[in-house]
C-alpha cells in the first residue's frame, strides 16, 4: 500500500454553522470540511502539514508523520467561548484550530508547533512575465508528395519546480523548511494562475501536415519556463530565493528545406 490517510473531523457548532472550512495539506488546497461533517484526504507516506482557512482567519499547522497505510484522526474548527471571541480580535490564528483526536493512537508528532521551521509572515511570489522556451524533444516525420495527413503526439510534462538556494544563504536552510518553502512556491503560482498545480500531466496535439507544402517536417516538443523570486522571512532576515518553474510544452510543426 502506497498511500497515507488524513482524517479531519469537524464537531457542529452554531460558530461557521452554514459555511465550509477550507483545508490546506503542505500549502496546497485539498477540499473543504462542512459543519458536523468529516473529510478524508489521500496523502503520499512522509511528513505533512496541515492548517486550516475561512475568510481572513488561518490555523496554526497541525504536523502529521504517516508510514504506509497509515491514518491520522484529526479534529477541527473555530474556538467558542470568551476566549475564541477575544482570539477572534486579538490572532488571525489562533481563531480556527486542527489538532489529533484524543486517544487515536495516530502517529502524531505535534500541533500547534513542530521542530520544522516555519514561514513567518507567509511567502510572496514575483512572477516575471518573460517565458524561456526550451526545446526538449525532436522528431522528424515524412510526408509523400501532395497528401495530407494527421498526426497525434502525447507528452507527459513534469511541472518542476526548481530553486537556487545557493543565493543569499538559502543554501544553510534545513531540508524540511525547503520543502515546505517549495509547496508554497507551488501554492502561490496555483494562486496566480486561478487553477491548481498538479506535479505532472499528459498533454495532447492533432496536427495537420500538408505534403503539397513539403514532404519532410520536424515536430518539435517545447517546454515553457517561468522565472521568479520568491520572498519570505526566516529567522531574523527576509530572504530572496530565485526559482524556475516548467509551465507547459507545446508541439511545434517545422518544415525541413
Amino acid at each position: 500500500m502506497n498511500l497515507a490517510y488524513i482524517c479531519i473531523k469537524r464537531p457542529s457548532k452554531l460558530m461557521y454553522a452554514l459555511r465550509k472550512i477550507t483545508v490546506f495539506i503542505d500549502d496546497m488546497k485539498a477540499g473543504n470540511v462542512e459543519n458536523g461533517g468529516e473529510a478524508r484526504f489521500e496523502v503520499k507516506p512522509g511528513r505533512h502539514s496541515i492548517y486550516l482557512s475561512i475568510d481572513f482567519y488561518k490555523s496554526k499547522p497541525c504536523i502529521v508523520d504517516l508510514q504506509p497505510g497509515e491514518s491520522a484522526s484529526l479534529t477541527c474548527g473555530a474556538r467558542e467561548g470568551m476566549s475564541g471571541l477575544l482570539s477572534a480580535f486579538t490572532s488571525l490564528t489562533d481563531y480556527l484550530y486542527i489538532m489529533p483526536e484524543d486517544d487515536t493512537g495516530q502517529v502524531i508528532t505535534s500541533t500547534e508547533s513542530s521542530p520544522r521551521p516555519a514561514l513567518q509572515e507567509g511567502i510572496t511570489v514575483h512572477m516575471e512575465s518573460e517565458e524561456e522556451r526550451v526545446p526538449a524533444a525532436t522528431e522528424e516525420v515524412h510526408v509523400p508528395k501532395g497528401v495530407k495527413i494527421k498526426v497525434k503526439r502525447s507528452r507527459k510534462v513534469e511541472h518542476t519546480l526548481e530553486v537556487d538556494w545557493t543565493v543569499a544563504g538559502e543554501a544553510r536552510l534545513e531540508a524540511g523548511f525547503k520543502q515546505i518553502l517549495s509547496g508554497s512556491i507551488r501554492g502561490e503560482i496555483s494562486q496566480k494562475q486561478g487553477q491548481s498545480v498538479t506535479e505532472s500531466e499528459t498533454v495532447e496535439y492533432e496536427v495537420e501536415i500538408d505534403g503539397e507544402k513539403g514532404c519532410r517536417y520536424r515536430l518539435i516538443w517545447t517546454d515553457i519556463w517561468r522565472k521568479g523570486i520568491a520572498e519570505f522571512s526566516h529567522g531574523s532576515a527576509t530572504h530572496m530565493a530565485p526559482f524556475r518553474y516548467r509551465e507547459r510544452s507545446e508541439l511545434e510543426v517545422v518544415p525541413v528545406a
